[in-house]
């Protein structure tokens, strides 16, 4: 009877080691997809910022022009300098807007690697748990096994066992 408690008891236990690591893996899943959920709002706001850096230039542009109209200098490009003030300013907004993007590249390659990292836990722990649980249920029945062979578990007592086999031995001079 206790041997067959011992063989429960390591069949749920290596029940429960799957099932761990089944809940980790299923956590693990739900932390990359977080991530993914986290990698397109920071896009999103990678494309606002790029946005609104567009929109100070225009804004910025559009008051630039107008100083520029009332001192009576050329803003079409017939003014050298003024032409140069204007496609510096140009410059400069692409140059931030690229730097966003590139940013925005990174963190995004960043947390495309922390998902997939975080996936692979997952499937490393499903798996672990597999081969602890079924290790676990393995080691139960081989003990269950040796208990029940054993003699002292049948009842069987070495000193009862016949001391002499009926068949006699085999003669060594023939």
């Amino acid at each position: 009877m206790f041997a067959a408690l011992g063989l429960l008891s390591s069949v749920v236990s290596g029940i429960g080691a799957i099932a761990a690591g089944q809940g980790q893996a299923a956590s693990a899943a739900l932390n990359a997809e977080n991530i993914e959920t986290q990698k397109i709002m920071n896009q999103a706001i990678s494309l606002q910022r790029a946005n609104d850096r567009q929109r100070e230039f225009f804004l910025a542009s559009s008051a630039n022009n107008a100083i520029l109209a009332m001192m009576d200098r050329d803003t079409g490009g017939g003014d050298r300098s003024v032409d140069a003030f204007l496609r510096r300013n140009r410059e400069t907004v692409q140059r931030d807007v690229r730097r966003i993007n590139v940013q925005s590249r990174m963190e995004s390659l960043q947390l495309d690697l922390q998902a997939a990292s975080e996936r692979r836990r997952g499937q490393d722990a499903a798996m672990a748990g597999l081969i602890e649980g079924f290790s676990t249920i393995i080691t139960g029945v081989l003990n269950y096994e040796n208990t029940r062979a054993s003699p002292s578990y049948t009842g069987a007592s070495s000193s009862l066992a016949p001391s002499t086999s009926p068949i006699p031995p085999p003669n060594p001079f023939l």
